[in-house]
């Protein structure tokens, strides 16, 4: 009976042993029918330390056949002689069990090695991942098991305190079962309570909020757009803010039901892009152009035109008000035509201009007046006196249109203007407190605080203002009143 219960128990622990090494459960019999009566011995002291891969053995291991269970799990076998006969006789003779024990073979585990040997080289040394108090897995090394952690915190959204609070311990386990650190985290996040799979609402890369419906998001973001919109006519909305959403694995805590109402909490900023086309006008530029068939002084200005551009903005409206104005867009419709005023560049002379003296007294000729129009080749000629009719209160000299008019003394510009009765005119105040008036101009060429030489052009003949004829009509001004300006021209 004693005998009997020994072989039950061993018969227990060695059935462990076979299956651990894949072998199939006939083989039990095998094993116990042929070398019960070696069981006795103690070849195995403890089972629990098999399974974590160390092998206590007793005197039927003296003989050297097997030396440790490290050496075992790995597939090494060390062998005796022994252990060959007792092979050969189980291979050749079956049932010949109790011919190796008789050889000093270790019976249970050298029987075990021998029948499974091809088995036991599949075998390793593992990491047993638990989560929960519930074995989870196995990975070669501990290593592989921290990066699936990792992996995990990283792909879980929401509140991962105490999530993947893994235990390890050592055990054998066919290499099959091993998993790399992609397998394990799957497998973490499926063995962990809380976890759904849902779409994430996103701001500025920061989580808001996730729900299981992903269109009940994109409906609740519409609406808010949907209030801007309607006060832009045909404008883009968009938010002003990176907005998205991302399918992936939340905590509990993280998911709302009420979309609606968790989208209208997050007060989202919203911009109107509104794209507007318009005509704008473009300016003309001012150019100077030269021309030396003209004496120095002489201007002349040809109006310039505007031009038309068209052009399309965009304009950024955020919470309905204007922040951007971005032209996309500009086209010449009609191009500006440039101003051009045409200068005289040919220099004056003395003798371009009549001196009073010529043709006058001495007295006339020591006032340091010359006469203001030239008459060389001209039809220039006194057409009205100092006071030729009632008012009148200079000298009028008749000259074609645009002929040059010259300082009749040098001063300074002190009024250009234009009136209704002298038209253009201008003012030169002398050294000597005299004044001269240049009037019924065609054109004026100085600009009032312009410093002149006696000589220079200062305008052109005209016919501006109250007058019959194109001609210069000639004051001198003594402390502001017309004088007969015959002393001082002398004609």
């Amino acid at each position: 009976m004693q005998r009997q219960a020994r072989l039950g128990r061993f018969q227990k622990i060695w059935r462990g042993v076979l299956n651990a090494a894949g072998l199939a459960k006939d083989k039990i019999s095998v094993f116990a029918g042929c070398t019960a009566h070696r069981l006795w011995t103690g070849l195995v002291w403890a089972g629990h330390k098999l399974r974590a891969g160390v092998i206590q053995t007793g005197r039927g291991l003296r003989m050297g056949a097997v030396w440790t269970g490290r050496r075992l799990c790995k597939g090494f076998v060390w062998t005796g002689r022994k252990l060959q006969q007792g092979k050969l006789f189980l291979q050749n003779r079956p049932g010949a069990a109790r011919r190796m024990a008789a050889a000093g073979c270790a019976g249970v585990v050298m029987l075990a090695t021998v029948v499974t040997a091809g088995a036991l080289s599949d075998m390793t040394v593992a990491v047993a991942v638990r989560n929960a108090g519930e074995t989870i897995g196995y990975v070669q090394e501990q290593a592989v098991a921290d990066t699936a952690r990792q992996q995990v915190l990283n792909t879980v959204q929401g509140n991962t305190d105490g999530l993947a609070q893994l235990e390890y311990q050592f055990e054998v386990v066919h290499k099959d079962r091993l998993s790399d650190a992609a397998e394990l985290a799957e497998t973490i996040i499926a063995s962990e309570e809380g976890l759904v799979s849902a779409y994430g609402l996103y701001i500025d890369d920061e989580l808001a909020f996730a729900a299981t419906d992903a269109q009940q998001i994109q409906q609740a973001l519409a609406a808010c757009k949907a209030e801007t919109a309607a006060q832009y006519a045909n404008a883009q909305i968009a938010f002003n803010c990176d907005v998205e959403t991302r399918n992936g694995v939340y905590t509990a805590d993280v998911l709302r039901q009420d979309v609606e109402q968790a989208v209208g909490a997050l007060n989202l900023s919203t911009k109107a892009l509104v794209t507007e086309t318009f005509q704008q006008e473009m300016a003309y530029e001012t150019v100077e152009v030269q021309d030396d068939t003209k004496n120095v002084g002489y201007s002349k200005t040809i109006a310039g035109q505007t031009g038309q551009l068209r052009i399309v903005s965009q304009l950024t409206y955020i919470d309905g008000r204007l922040t951007a104005d971005e032209i996309l867009e500009a086209e010449i419709v009609k191009a500006p035509v440039a101003e051009q005023i045409i200068v005289g560049t040919k220099p004056v002379t003395a003798s371009v201009a009549y001196k009073a003296g010529v043709r006058s007294t001495q007295t006339a000729a020591d006032s340091g007046y010359i006469w203001p129009v030239n008459r060389n080749g001209s039809n220039c000629y006194v057409s009205c006196g100092y006071w030729g009719y009632q008012g009148h209160t200079g000298v009028d000299i008749a000259a074609y249109q645009g002929t040059d008019i010259y300082a009749a003394k040098a001063g300074t510009v002190t009024m250009v203007k234009t009136t209704g009765g002298y038209g253009k005119q201008l003012i030169i105040t002398h050294a000597d407190g005299t004044q001269a008036r240049y009037a019924h101009c065609s054109q004026l060429y100085v600009s009032a605080g312009d410093t002149v030489e006696q000589g220079d052009v200062i305008a052109a003949v005209g016919q501006t203002g109250n007058a019959t004829g194109p001609h210069l009509h000639f004051e001198v001004l003594i402390n502001g009143s017309a004088v007969n300006p015959r002393p001082y021209l002398g004609y």
